[in-house]
């Protein structure tokens, strides 16, 4: 990678890794396998998942989720919820694993890189080609990913997108300020029991289940003050809300939860 003199980039490079503290506080299930998702619920709360129902195949198939202070119960039903998708069931003694079958593709890549000009112009060696980005045309795309198993996929990203992946980076200390002028630090802690998913946030407390859909119509999360945010963009690392009459997004990062 080449960047030109003043080229400003946001960069997400999401990897699978999996990290759970042996007392469920801190969960973080990212680009894993179903099936090694199942043995990961074994070692880390002797759970014994049977995945003999699913197809060889469909085991490969990665998911993602991440949460605060999960028990095995929180922890499976968390599970079910991000591979339900791909068509994995659960059966009522909740330790067998089916399968139903559904049309569509599934991730099997092992990681994946995001790169969006913000700013200026830069170049990415891709093999024996070299691609511009520039941000002017489709020939000069703003936006390029990368995975482990796909080519380059080269585009161009319109002011809507490329806002999204400023505040992706709102969390990162140092970046440039001009490019977060409408996102502020939040020092909020989630509350505890919180699972994130890859389009949902979904809040296990005392008031029962809560779903805050990514970009869903309603202000329902609470934030300091008083204020309600719309949540706007999701990361491995936290997440950014719209708020309620103001012209501020707010950062919440992740790793901060309450504890029980």
């Amino acid at each position: 990678m080449r960047l030109d003199k003043g080229a400003v980039l946001a960069v997400d490079y999401d990897r699978a890794y999996a990290n759970i503290a042996d007392n469920g506080s801190v969960v973080e299930v990212q680009r894993v396998p179903i099936g090694e998702v199942a043995a990961l619920a074994e070692k880390a709360y002797g759970i014994k998942l049977d995945v003999g129902g699913i197809p060889e195949n469909v085991r490969k198939y990665r998911v993602s989720f991440y949460g605060s202070g999960l028990d095995a119960d929180a922890f499976v039903d968390s599970f079910i919820e991000s591979a339900s998708r791909f068509g994995i069931t659960l059966d009522d003694s909740r330790r067998y694993l089916g399968y139903q079958s559904r049309t569509g593709t599934a991730p099997l890549e092992e990681w994946q890189l995001d790169i969006a000009l913000l700013e200026g112009s830069a170049s990415l060696r891709a093999g024996a080609e070299t691609l511009q980005l520039a941000g002017r045309t489709p020939e000069a795309p703003n936006f390029v990913s990368v995975s482990s198993a796909a080519a380059t996929d080269a585009r161009t990203l319109d002011a809507e997108a490329l806002s999204e992946q400023v505040v992706w980076a709102a969390g990162a200390e140092g970046a440039p300020s001009r490019h977060l002028r409408d996102v502020r630090q939040s020092n909020e802690t989630l509350p505890s029991r919180t699972v994130i998913h890859t389009d949902t946030l979904v809040l296990n407390g005392e008031q029962g289940r809560r779903i805050f859909k990514l970009g869903g119509p309603e202000f329902d999360f609470p934030l300091p003050g008083g204020r309600k945010g719309r949540l706007v963009q999701l990361t491995s690392s936290g997440a950014a809300f719209e708020v309620e009459g103001e012209l501020v997004r707010e950062f919440v990062p992740f790793g901060q939860q309450a504890q029980d």
